[in-house]
């Protein structure tokens, strides 16, 4: 999931402050979220922990 807000009061792209991260959400078929992992894993270790996760959900 994602929240961002914008501020009316400000005018300027000076405070523009928004945090731009990334994630990769392993969701179940109910939209449950099972588990989320940043995107500076590595291939090999995205797998495993996903996999991880999708066991412990079944």
């Amino acid at each position: 999931m994602a929240f961002y807000e914008v501020n009316s009061y400000t005018k300027d792209d000076e405070y523009y402050l928004i945090d731009h991260t990334s994630f990769v959400y392993l969701v179940g078929d109910d939209g449950e979220v099972l588990g989320y992992y940043p995107e500076s894993q590595s291939p090999k270790e995205l797998a495993n922990a996903m996999l991880a996760d999708f066991r412990q959900h079944q």
